[in-house]
């Protein structure tokens, strides 16, 4: 039973340790498959050179943040996709959701800029 017991043991701190192994290289190392037919997760080249132009911080604010119906939380959500893919291939990209009405005292006043 011992002998048994030790054998498990060792396979499960094999197969850990291959595991921590194998995140810690894959941490190392970007690459993103996009498997849809028209690659519709995949940047575009002039995407990507843009992205790499960028050498100081670009702060991007989002007025998609609270409560929405269902076709707006899809829309956040590929929003938000998209930001963090673009952050991905560069840091300088920091994002943030807002929501605009969330402040009473500032709601009016927010409601007139987003209007202009």
């Amino acid at each position: 039973m011992k002998a048994q017991q030790k054998k498990h043991l060792k396979q499960f701190g094999i197969t850990l340790l291959a595991l921590v192994a194998v995140n810690v290289i894959g941490s190392y190392f970007f690459k993103r498959f996009d498997l849809t037919q028209d690659k519709r997760y995949t940047l575009s080249e002039t995407s990507l050179e843009i992205l790499k132009s960028i050498d100081s911080p670009l702060y991007i604010d989002v007025f998609l943040d609270g409560q929405f119906p269902g076709e707006f939380k899809r829309l956040q959500a590929e929003t938000k996709q998209l930001l963090e893919e673009y952050k991905a291939y560069n840091s300088n990209i920091i994002f943030q959701f807002v929501n605009p009405l969330e402040k009473e005292e500032e709601r009016e006043a927010t409601m007139k800029m987003l209007y202009q």
